[in-house]
């Protein structure tokens, strides 16, 4: 069961997008709000959601 205080965490906290500047802390607490997002990479303070790598590689071998 999905509370009140979850859902209204997860419509205040904006998702991981690939290519965000974010600091450490914040890259943490979107992942956090994130339970369907299997792997995300801080890199340099910038993040990579794991499903956006994904698709690019897919893309890459069919193109």
């Amino acid at each position: 069961m999905i509370t009140a205080n979850a859902i209204s965490t997860t419509l205040t906290i904006p998702p991981l997008e690939n290519g965000d500047k974010l600091t450490r802390t914040e890259f943490e607490r979107r992942y956090q709000a994130m339970p369907n997002l299997k792997k995300a990479v801080l890199q340099q303070g910038l993040s990579t959601p794991e499903y956006q790598n994904f698709v690019d590689n897919l893309l890459e071998r069919v193109l």
